[in-house]
């Protein structure tokens, strides 16, 4: 009898603890206190292990399925039901079988503060998905399969102080992800695959939170440069970067960051953490150094890794070619040799004084000069054929009237050649006008 009693009180225990949990049957109470308010956390399933993604940070395989009977032991297979309306956070560990997280996912708890899931198949997250939960205050999806955060992912949480999306395999942010979120003052976003700063994401939640500071945290991804425009902006708006473990290439486009001046140092201090202990990755002969030690380096005294190439360069002088006219075509090489020697001198004397507007506007008159000398060679060329044509008809008869014929055919030779010598003379003016220009701009 006295056993049979044992039995019996220890039956109505278990009844009482199971129907009393606020938790599903495949989880348990991981955490609660009374201390102030009354906090209940759940935690799923029953046996967890979270040393995988808390120590190596690692990403879930795409093909883990949790089966019906290890479902509530040591995996889900879905997002558990029947959590009782008091309880405060949710816990989910092992959340395989589920590649997008929906609204009817998150249980529409009145009291609901926190929500975790570490370790799933998940890949993409609904739009409002956590409209549900108005009172959610942080938010983490970690060591899962995100790709790309999208436009009102996370929308008008009014308390929402911290989303965690570490170690998922996100490449990119959509601009709009995060809105109307008047309390987020954490974003982490580490361990990801991100290749540039969000900026666009960044400063929309600096626009609409009444934070005092944003802290994003983009350590270990794949960001190899920072725009200077975009961080430039980003100054004095309460917003401080972690970049630590990145693959910066430290060429000419870092170069404005690395080789800052004391005075641009403070402020970029107050929006990149240590960013002095950032290091580069590449070229070979720069990795490992951090960006403090390179101060010092020929990367910050010398251009010889600048990928901008001087807009000179790209533009070389266009080779002028003579009329085609076996009668001068001694006469004409060297008068062009005697032009561009010529010519050459005057761009060098005049290239040091040309601005923008004197470059517009010696484009704007070259081509009146140009025009008038290519109808003046036409005209003069079809009047040289047209003379030398009589000449072989009257020279068998006529021998003085041919010296005559000769003499204009040498006058007019002279002056064709002296228009072709102010053509060149233009052309060369007007592409040392255009280098100059394109010096100044760089």
């Amino acid at each position: 009898m006295g056993t049979r009693s044992r039995q019996s009180i220890a039956i109505l225990v278990l009844l009482f603890l199971k129907f009393s949990s606020p938790c599903p049957e495949e989880c348990f109470i991981q955490s609660e206190s009374k201390f102030l308010t009354t906090i209940k956390t759940c935690g799923c399933p029953t046996r967890i292990d979270t040393a995988p993604c808390a120590s190596h940070g690692r990403t879930v395989a795409a093909n883990r399925f949790c089966s019906a009977e290890d479902h509530g032991l040591t995996c889900l297979n879905d997002v558990p039901t029947g959590f009782d309306q008091s309880v405060t956070g949710i816990n989910l560990y092992h959340l395989f079988n589920l590649t997008t997280l929906t609204k009817q996912h998150i249980p529409p708890l009145p009291n609901l503060i926190t929500f975790l899931i570490t370790g799933s198949t998940i890949e993409t997250i609904e739009a409002h998905a956590f409209s549900s939960v108005p009172s959610i205050m942080s938010i983490a999806i970690r060591c899962s399969r995100l790709l790309h955060i999208g436009d009102h992912t996370f929308h008008n949480l009014p308390v929402l102080r911290a989303i965690f999306l570490y170690h998922n395999l996100i490449e990119t942010v959509a601009p709009r992800a995060f809105g109307d979120l008047k309390s987020l003052d954490t974003l982490g976003l580490k361990g990801n695959q991100l290749k540039a700063v969000p900026f666009e994401a960044v400063s929309l939640i600096r626009r609409t939170s009444t934070a005092v500071r944003l802290r994003v945290n983009l350590g270990n991804n794949q960001i190899a440069t920072i725009l200077e425009t975009a961080l430039r902006n980003t100054i004095d708006t309460g917003v401080t970067l972690r970049l630590k473990g990145n693959p910066f290439v430290c060429d000419g486009r870092l170069r404005w960051l690395v080789c800052k001046p004391a005075t641009f140092a403070e402020r970029i201090s107050g929006v990149i953490l240590q960013a002095d202990r950032l290091q580069c990755t590449s070229p070979s002969k720069l990795a490992g150094y951090d960006f403090k030690s390179l101060l010092n380096n020929s990367f910050c005294s010398s251009e010889e890794l600048t990928n901008v190439t001087p807009i000179g360069s790209t533009f070389p002088m266009a080779e002028l070619t003579t009329l085609p006219s076996k009668h001068f075509k001694a006469t004409d090489s060297a008068l062009t040799q005697r032009a561009r020697n010529t010519t050459s001198g005057t761009v060098d004397s005049t290239r040091g004084n040309l601005d923008d507007g004197q470059q517009a506007a010696g484009m704007n008159y070259l081509y009146i000069p140009v025009g008038l000398t290519v109808a003046a060679i036409t005209l003069l060329s079809g009047t040289t054929v047209a003379v030398v044509v009589y000449k072989r008809r009257v020279s068998r008869g006529r021998q003085n009237p041919v010296h005559a014929l000769h003499g204009v055919v040498i006058s007019s030779q002279l002056i064709s050649n002296r228009m072709y010598q102010h053509s060149a003379s233009a052309i060369d003016d007007a592409m040392g006008r255009e280098e100059t220009g394109g010096d100044s701009e760089g």
